[in-house]
């Protein structure tokens, strides 16, 4: 008599001759349970899936990487060299400071802290990345280090250095205003160093001129929608005034109203009255919002 396992179709088992037990010899020690049924017989199917066994991800969690296949081209593919054991990481973005730097005696910590700075100032708007590009454009190359004891940040014209006072102060916020004065002296002839302070710490006529440009820049490149302004933004200062100005960085930014030199003088001045930190002599040079407007025309930005 032959049995047959009932088996999913597709697959064939070859039969087996059932012997009764009474024929056989030496049942006693027989370990074939008596009535009939055949060995339990295990059957592997066909693997449809030929990939091989891959070992366990050795990498972090929170990377996220593919695990390795196929692809349409029948070529493995993977994310990760399992030969050695190791992953590879997803190369970093490019460095941005390295297009505008001529040297550098920060530590490793403080130039990365100045990516980290340089990266977010460029994300913040559409101007902030205007300007980093009109300096790669005009290769503009600068120093950067630290000196205690002076302002969060400076740019000093002489030395084409961007000084940082603390650790906490490389930020894009200080690099905004610092990094235009690297672009006012790279454009303007004879730089402007010949409008700061002389031996004595007197500022030169024309050193106004350069710091009202700088804040009128950081003004219109920052959202309204968080408030206004860096200029005429003390209580000491007539609420109307303030008002005013506020209203003329928004029609800057909505393209109702061009940087007109008139306008720009006269905000020069009231900037000259109410920020005697920053006052000194005009200088007629320096009348004209040329570089702000060379942003604006070559940026689209508003």
């Amino acid at each position: 008599m032959i049995l047959l396992s009932i088996l999913s179709a597709g697959y064939t088992v070859s039969p087996r001759l059932y012997t009764p037990v009474s024929t056989r010899s030496g049942v006693e020690d027989d370990d074939i349970i008596d009535g009939g049924w055949l060995d339990e017989v295990i059957i592997t199917p066909d693997d449809p899936d030929p990939e091989p066994d891959w070992p366990d991800w050795p990498g972090p969690d929170w990377l996220d990487v593919e695990e390795p296949g196929y692809g349409d081209d029948g070529n493995l593919w993977d994310d990760l060299d399992y030969w050695d054991d190791s992953y590879v990481e997803e190369p970093a973005d490019d460095p941005l400071v390295s297009a505008i730097q001529q040297s550098s005696t920060l530590t490793s910590s403080q130039q990365a802290k100045l990516e980290e700075a340089l990266r977010k100032l460029i994300g913040e708007g559409c101007m902030q990345e205007a300007l980093y590009n009109a300096l790669v454009s005009e290769n503009v190359k600068l120093d950067f280090g630290m000196k205690t004891g002076t302002a969060p940040a400076a740019y000093d014209p002489n030395t084409k250095k961007i000084t940082f006072n603390d650790d906490v102060n490389i930020t894009g916020e200080s690099l905004k205003e610092e990094l235009f004065h690297a672009w006012q002296d790279a454009y303007y002839a004879g730089g402007i160093g010949q409008y700061g302070k002389d031996a004595q710490g007197n500022k030169l006529p024309g050193y106004v001129n350069v710091e009202f440009e700088a804040k009128v820049f950081k003004d219109i490149a920052r959202n309204l929608d968080h408030g206004c302004c860096y200029i005429f933004e003390s209580d000491n200062i007539p609420s109307q005034i303030r008002y005013a100005y506020y209203s003329w960085i928004e029609s800057i930014q909505n393209n109702t109203e061009p940087l007109l030199g008139e306008n720009y003088m006269t905000w020069l001045n009231l900037f000259n009255q109410y920020h005697p930190e920053y006052s000194s002599p005009t200088n007629d040079n320096l009348a004209s919002p040329l570089l702000l407007n060379i942003l604006i025309n070559s940026s689209n930005c508003f």
